[in-house]
């Protein structure tokens, strides 16, 4: 795994307690917040950078991010 960034991510407790969110999508969008720049509250991971954190392959993350 590569932790360029940090291995941790501070995630809001409306995702924990977000229903409708699927397991899959929980997985994804907690990856995306441990890529967040603190200062500029921004991430931008590759697809490679998603899957290596997630251990999802491709067709399992691209369905969690369009349901």
């Amino acid at each position: 795994m590569n932790l360029a960034q940090s291995p941790f991510g501070i995630v809001p407790v409306e995702v924990a307690m977000d229903q409708r969110l699927t397991l899959q999508q929980m997985r994804v969008l907690v990856a995306l917040y441990t890529f967040r720049n603190r200062n500029t509250e921004m991430a931008h991971p590759t697809r490679e950078e998603i899957r290596e954190r997630t251990g999802m392959a491709l067709h399992h993350r691209q369905a969690a991010l369009h349901q």
